[in-house]
């Protein structure tokens, strides 16, 4: 998955209005494998750890954080 569809999927988890920190990382999980089931999978045996490495090279804190992401990147860090 490009960086740009990561920024997409992430802007559309954003928009939850039932978003908190108990359910940021199922909530981005679930739409990752309706939009990219092998990045998921990757994703998935990492134990879904808010350090993996996507393919570009990115985590999911760093990419949420150069979206301007701040829901997404607070409900990650309390999580961890």
């Amino acid at each position: 998955m490009n960086e740009q569809s990561f920024e997409t999927l992430l802007s559309t988890i954003r928009a939850s209005n039932d978003l908190n920190k108990d359910n940021v990382i199922n909530k981005i999980a679930e739409q990752l494998k309706k939009d990219d089931p092998h990045t998921y999978k990757k994703w998935s045996d990492s134990q879904f750890s808010i350090d993996y490495k996507f393919t570009d090279q990115f985590t999911l804190l760093c990419i949420a954080a150069k979206c301007d992401l701040k829901k997404i990147v607070n409900f990650s860090r309390k999580r961890s």
